[in-house]
């Protein structure tokens, strides 16, 4: 039963060790290239559980903005990418609601 649970604990590292080091972002991976560290966990998990283990100590990015953003924004926090022409974004890092929005009131009396 010990053996099943280290095993499933295993497998949920390994995938997350894949999905982080296919989202992080390529210029902030540490000391190999980016596709390097995917090839050597997907391939080498077979024979351990290592190449995961050294992705998080010595490859993964450090910092908070570790996640790849190539053109992907959220708009929040000032980043306009996405909003109309002439819509401002709110300064804080909060979304904005719809009865916050001048816009979306406008449209409601057409």
């Amino acid at each position: 039963m010990l053996w099943g649970a280290l095993v499933f604990v295993g497998i949920i590292f390994w995938l997350w060790a894949i999905f982080d080091s296919l989202t992080a972002d390529r210029t902030r991976v540490r000391l190999l290239p980016k596709i390097a560290w995917v090839v050597l966990i997907v391939v080498l998990f077979e024979l351990t559980p290592l190449p995961a283990l050294a992705w998080v100590l010595l490859g993964r990015p450090r910092g908070a903005k570790s996640r790849q953003t190539s053109g992907l924004r959220t708009g929040w926090g000032g980043s306009a990418a996405g909003a109309r022409p002439g819509r401002t974004t709110p300064s804080k890092s909060r979304p904005i609601g719809p009865d916050d929005d001048p816009d979306f009131l406008s449209g409601l009396g057409r």
